[in-house]
């Protein structure tokens, strides 16, 4: 039984064609690879995550070649970290055709939920993104420490506390 369709139908309302196709190993999102027109550019690259479970686009995100010209998507994969690697051919500004791998990082940083205290008191702020490797919280005014996932926070004046994780890969994502 059909549980949901999903097309694409790029800005210019011109080609787009999907090459390829991988799911996730929990089986929650796929991610399809392929190529988009928006007329100016030729094709792009154009990277879709959607839901399994309802058909609905977590993101898109389109590449460009350095030629501006067609950049034709060939396969696509995932890590164990869900990095999306991309691969395919692109036009070069001088070099005609090249082959060319993208990498895109998922991390998603999380601070938690939203905590108030008074002014004088303190709270534990809690940090947490897959693989982290490395925190840094700002302003550290108030603060017991700035590179810990669970700092304990004192604010004298109200403070929006901001954190930016680093994970294995090297990629980073903050969170307020």
């Amino acid at each position: 039984a059909q549980l949901w369709t999903k097309s694409y139908n790029g800005a210019a309302n011109n080609f787009d064609e999907g090459k390829s196709l991988k799911l996730n190993v929990a089986e929650t999102f796929v991610y399809v690879g392929g190529s988009s027109n928006i007329g100016v550019s030729l094709n792009d690259f154009y990277t879709l995550k959607i839901r399994t479970s309802d058909g609905l686009i977590d993101w898109g995100t389109r590449y460009n070649g350095p030629g501006n010209g067609a950049d034709l998507n060939f396969d696509i994969a995932l890590d164990a970290m869900e990095n999306v690697y991309i691969c395919g051919q692109t036009t070069g500004s001088t070099s005609g055709n090249d082959f060319m791998t993208i990498k895109y990082c998922q991390l998603l940083a999380s601070a938690g939920l939203d905590t108030s205290v008074c002014l004088n008191a303190s709270v534990q702020l809690n940090a947490s993104a897959p693989g982290a490797t490395a925190y840094s919280w700002t302003p550290a005014t108030g603060l017991n420490s700035t590179t810990i996932a669970n700092p304990i926070a004192n604010p004298t004046v109200t403070t929006n506390y901001i954190v930016t994780i680093t994970n294995v890969n090297g990629c980073t994502d903050s969170d307020t």
